[in-house]
């Protein structure tokens, strides 16, 4: 999928700290805006909502497709708004994450 190995620990907290892995995971934030999948990727910037809500789309997805057990789509996604935005994206990265990295060692 094409994520630098250097990168997962990031990764892995990321999703922890989200999703707590669950790639069904939905949030709706105070401002109506919904979080998406394992990666809690937002309906007003990245992906398009079911209900016909505005979106800037920027990953030209609908957010359903963010659900699903087969993460591929999430995971490109989730690359784009790492890429325009680092990891400083997401709330539970920069609360749990950015000082501390976890060892993914034993997953190899």
């Amino acid at each position: 999928m094409g994520i630098p190995r250097s990168d997962l620990p990031d990764w892995v907290c990321l999703v922890r700290y989200e999703s707590n892995f669950k790639t069904t995971a939905t949030n709706t934030n105070k401002n109506k805006t919904k979080d998406w999948g394992i990666f809690q990727i937002n309906d007003r910037w990245w992906c398009k909502p079911d209900d016909g809500r505005q979106s800037h789309n920027g990953c030209n997805i609908n957010c359903s497709s963010l659900l699903k057990d087969d993460i591929t789509a999430a995971v490109n996604c989730a690359k784009r708004v790492k890429k325009e935005q680092g990891f400083k994206a997401w709330y539970g990265w920069k609360s749990h994450c950015q000082t501390t990295k976890i060892s993914v060692n034993e997953c190899f």
